[in-house]
């Protein structure tokens, strides 16, 4: 079973190197007493099957599909990152707000002390 598996492998593997100008088909073949092998041209008739396993056509010479536009891509990537990166440093800063702020409402007053506290957030 290995061997029939790297005998098709194999063939394929070749298939893949031929010309963009070539078409080739592998067939395999199954005689009568069970034996099995491998052609490109038609099976035996003395041949109890004949099924094609790989067929490889080339892709045509036309011209190529537009590709993705991965300088426009970076680029908005670059901008979804640099908009993260100031929403980051917002509400990092408003964090620090809010921990100065529960610091100064929760520090004891001394006598007759009046508090005077402001939360800015941006």
């Amino acid at each position: 079973m290995k061997s029939t598996r790297l005998i098709a492998f194999s063939l394929f593997s070749g298939l893949v190197v031929l010309s963009a100008n070539v078409t080739a088909q592998v067939k395999k073949c199954t005689d009568k007493n069970g034996k099995v092998t491998y052609t490109q041209a038609v099976c035996p008739q003395a041949t109890a099957k004949d099924k094609t396993i790989m067929a490889y056509t080339p892709v045509s010479n036309a011209a190529p599909a537009a590709g993705r536009d991965l300088y426009a891509e970076n680029q908005a990537f670059n901008q979804r990152q640099a908009q993260r990166n100031r929403i980051e440093a917002v509400q990092n800063s408003n964090r620090e707000a809010i921990a100065a702020f529960e610091k100064a409402v929760n520090r004891p007053l001394a006598p007759g002390e009046v508090r005077r506290t402001t939360l800015t957030i941006k």
